[in-house]
């Protein structure tokens, strides 16, 4: 008896396998690489992951993973079962950081995958696009060129600033309340990276600067720890407000 095709099953209302079920699993394969999966199925590969894998980039802010467990996530489909008929392998996808099944350094096809999560296709909220360079440029030329903000009156042509994007200094009990930090209500409209714009907190003024790299210079670092810590309690804390003014102003 010949085996039937996935036309000839008909639709479903839903997969026939529920990867709810095995959210907290541990997936491995063992030494194997997986070549297909099956029914409505998707493997997508993280695409707003940082370098080191424990922040999620957001135009160049980087939010802690464990702070943001029912955020969206953005990533690429690597396979796909017959049944998952609304993405194509390469496709950019959305969808809730709370549901699928992560894995970790899995072989697909004879390619490693850092990271990635299976998911049902009726999890996905939808495809997405990468925004070029010259799409972002077309889409925020009347809002983002009208020119710079000059200096204020009596003010010098440029500013010092003391910022960071270390979340783990930001986000620890005494970033948010000596720094004040308080993570992100909402992200900018535009690809921050492709204006050679860097958002970062400012730990004078305490809330998110954007700037532009073209136009600063690197002057030292503090190394984000203890070392940041005796300055900000030696140099920061004491200042007043008219002082901290000064401070911007040298």
């Amino acid at each position: 008896m010949a085996r039937p095709t996935v036309d000839q099953l008909g639709p479903v209302p839903k997969g026939l396998i529920n990867l709810d079920k095995y959210v907290e699993d541990n997936f491995t394969l063992f030494g194997f690489s997986l070549e297909a999966v099956y029914d409505d199925i998707i493997i997508v590969e993280y695409s707003d992951l940082s370098e080191t894998g424990d922040t999620i980039v957001r135009n160049g802010v980087h939010l802690p993973i464990h702070q943001i467990q029912k955020a969206w996530r953005i990533g690429r489909v690597v396979l796909h079962g017959p049944r998952a008929e609304s993405v194509n392998v390469g496709d950019y996808v959305c969808f809730p950081n709370d549901k699928g099944i992560p894995v970790s350094n899995m072989n697909v096809s004879g390619k490693v995958i850092k990271d990635a999560v299976f998911l049902n296709e009726d999890r996905l909220f939808g495809k997405v696009k990468p925004i070029t360079e010259d799409e972002s440029k077309s889409r925020n030329t009347s809002k983002h060129t009208s020119g710079k903000r000059g200096p204020r009156a009596g003010s010098p042509p440029t500013r010092r600033m003391l910022c960071t994007n270390a979340y783990n200094l930001l986000n620890s009990s005494e970033g948010r309340v000596a720094l004040n930090f308080k993570p992100p209500a909402n992200y900018p409209s535009y690809n921050a990276s492709s204006k050679n714009l860097v958002v970062t907190w400012d730990l004078i003024m305490q809330s998110f600067r954007t700037i532009s790299v073209e136009s600063c210079e690197l002057v030292s670092v503090i190394p984000a720890g203890e070392q940041f810590w005796e300055y900000f309690n030696e140099k920061l804390a004491p200042l007043s407000q008219s002082e901290k003014i000064n401070f911007m102003n040298v």
